[in-house]
């Protein structure tokens, strides 16, 4: 099924595991460039290594302003908008 995804920015938030490291999945075999966030930088690092050069991972703590400031600053510079955010943290 084509989603119309292909080439669009997403955001995963706790996507290091379980549902988030499925949802992240489920949008990179769609054809986003997925950007998958944790806290767990270790778990983070192995699980985007499952993933080829369309996906990203960023450690971020979503209960920190700053740090939600800083990723999203880091998101609009380097791609300029974002299509779709999963809260899943």
């Amino acid at each position: 099924m084509d989603l119309g995804l292909e080439g669009k920015i997403v955001v995963v938030t706790g996507a290091a595991s379980g549902i988030g490291a499925a949802i992240a999945g489920a949008f990179y075999d769609e054809g986003a460039i997925t950007i998958l966030t944790d806290i767990n930088s270790a778990m983070l690092k192995e699980v985007t290594k499952n993933f080829e050069k369309r996906a990203i991972g960023k450690v971020c703590d979503i209960s920190n302003k700053e740090c939600v400031n800083k990723l999203f600053n880091e998101i609009k510079e380097d791609f300029g908008t974002i299509h779709v955010l999963v809260n899943n943290a």
